[in-house]
């Protein structure tokens, strides 16, 4: 057999078992953390971030007031609402069992990724409307929370078979030598009786 039709290979070329003894690093550097404690941490700050765009649409409604532009204020406390409903929906940790779908490992770890980057452009979003001297583009706004919301309602719902994957692949025993044009290295695991060893060579891309 060659040594890239080995099946072991292939999932070592794909990201899927890692060898810089980083267990988490795949094949387009996303991390991959425990995921419970990932989904944790990606939901609180979500939470956090929710809560300062709620601050900033408060500080809007007073600039339209000042401003007497009653039809943006009037679309801004709108927003406040969606915004409000959501965070607690967030905060509500009850739902978790109903609030979600069911899907992979790797389907967990994309659906987080989206979640958390649609967080990050709600708050930029909201920031960047407070600074601008122009009329807040409440619509883009709406959208944006739209699209968080979606994204908390799509997360994948967390089980122990996940949770198993998880280890699973992070018990993984290896040692690794890479060089130049090349990676060397052993791959073990409890089912067999003895490590795959392989090697397999690479030509560098120039662009």
């Amino acid at each position: 057999m060659k040594t890239n039709d080995n099946p072991f290979v292939k999932e070592i070329l794909k990201g899927k078992i890692l060898f810089d003894h980083n267990y988490g690093k795949v094949s387009n550097d996303r991390p991959r953390n425990e995921p419970k404690t990932l989904q944790q941490n990606n939901r609180q700050k979500a939470i956090n971030n929710l809560r300062d765009v709620h601050a900033v649409i408060e500080r809007l409604m007073n600039k339209t007031y000042r401003q007497q532009d009653v039809t943006e204020s009037s679309a801004l406390r709108q927003m406040r609402t969606s915004v409000t409903a959501l965070l607690s929906e967030m905060e509500n940790k009850g739902l978790d069992t109903f609030s979600g779908r069911a899907g992979t490992l790797d389907e967990f770890y994309n659906a987080e990724e989206r979640f958390t980057e649609s967080s990050t452009r709600l708050i930029k979003a909201a920031e960047d409307a407070e600074v601008t001297d122009e009329n807040v583009d409440v619509f883009s706004l709406e959208n944006l929370v739209d699209t968080l919301e979606r994204g908390f309602n799509n997360r994948i719902i967390l089980t122990q078979e996940h949770l198993r994957e998880y280890e699973k692949l992070r018990t993984w025993s290896r040692k690794v030598d890479t060089t130049e044009h090349g990676i060397r290295g052993v791959v073990k695991d409890g089912m067999f009786k003895t490590p795959l060893v392989f090697e397999t060579y690479w030509k560098p891309l120039h662009t």
